[in-house]
This record gives C-alpha cells, sequence and structure tokens, in this order.
C-alpha cells in the first residue's frame, strides 16, 4: 500500500510541477479575461481626424483674428478722427457721431462673441461625430473579443498589455473617420 500511495503523491507532484514550470506566456497573449482597457485621450488627441479638425479650427480661428484685428484698426482710426473733431463740431453733432461709434464698438464686441461661438458650435458637432464613431469601433472590439467591461486608462493603476484596446481602436477609427467636416453656423 505504501508504493501505490507514493506513486500517487509522485504522480501528483509532476503534475503540479508540470503546471506550475509550464510557459505562461501564450496564456497572456490572448486575454480571456473579458475585461480590455482604452485610453481615450490618446485616441481623441492622436486620431487623423481629431488632428485635422484641431488644424481646421485653428485656421479658422486665425482668420477671424485677422479680420478682428483689421476691423479694430479701423475703429482706432476713427476714434482718433473723432477725437480730433471733439473741439470743431457742435456738442449736439459731435454727440451723434460718438453714439455711432459706440454703437460700432459694441457690434464689433458682437462679432467677437458670435465668431467665438461659430468656432465652439463647429469643434463641438465635429467632436461629437468623432466620439459617434469612436463608440461603434468600441463596440465592434467588445463584440470580436467578448468583453465585458471597458475601463478608461485614466481609472486604471495597472494592465498587463493584452488587455490594451486602444491601438486598435485608434487604427480603426483612423481608417473609417480619416477626417471630419467643419460647419460653421451662420450668425
Amino acid at each position: 500500500m505504501r508504493l501505490g500511495r507514493a506513486a500517487s503523491i509522485v504522480a501528483v507532484t509532476a503534475f503540479l510541477c508540470a503546471a506550475i514550470l509550464s510557459p505562461v506566456a501564450p496564456a497572456l497573449a490572448q486575454d480571456t479575461s473579458g475585461i480590455a482597457v482604452i485610453d481615450i485621450q490618446i485616441v481623441m488627441r492622436d486620431s487623423t481626424a481629431a488632428v485635422g479638425l484641431r488644424q481646421s479650427i485653428e485656421e479658422r480661428r486665425t482668420a477671424y483674428q485677422k479680420e478682428i484685428g483689421d476691423l479694430e484698426e479701423a475703429l482706432r482710426d476713427r476714434e482718433k478722427s473723432l477725437t480730433q473733431q471733439r473741439n470743431v463740431l457742435s456738442p449736439d453733432l459731435f454727440g451723434e457721431k460718438e453714439r455711432s461709434f459706440q454703437e460700432e464698438v459694441a457690434e464689433l464686441g458682437r462679432l467677437v462673441e458670435a465668431r467665438k461661438r461659430q468656432i465652439n458650435q463647429a469643434m463641438g458637432g465635429a467632436m461629437q461625430q468623432i466620439q459617434g464613431q469612436l463608440t461603434k469601433v468600441i463596440e465592434e472590439v467588445v463584440a470580436e473579443r467578448h468583453l465585458t467591461l471597458v475601463l478608461p486608462r485614466s481609472q486604471v493603476v495597472f494592465s498587463a498589455e493584452p488587455l490594451e484596446i486602444t491601438d486598435i481602436v485608434l487604427e480603426r477609427l483612423n481608417k473609417r473617420l480619416p477626417s471630419v467636416p467643419i460647419t460653421l453656423p451662420e450668425e
């Protein structure tokens, strides 16, 4: 009986050693936990659509700044002219011209605010398009990999590399949405 028991112990020990010493890399290579991690900030920063959007918005902002700068310069010239006319014009006529000038200044302020609103609305609408496509790509990856949980990188202290889906999502988003048009609302 002792021999049978010793053989069983040896067999169990051999099995445990084989299990413990077997390579773990194949197990890590294919994650079966149903959990993944994605860095949304990287995707939204590095996607070709987002990069192009930021460039387009910056170009539009620069054009608006030039337009506003030109109008400000014209108002400064008008203000100088008005100041020089103060002693020449009657108080009523000067007051009328000053009110007209103040209306133009107020109009420029409204134009500046309108341009800011246009830029913000265009940026917001385009970002919604990117986020919509990003959501669809993530849903596809979830279905393909049979994932049950996707966590944002910002909420995870550590994760093994196989859990990371940022690169595949970014690649697919770039293929699906290489650019996004900006639509500036009219005001």
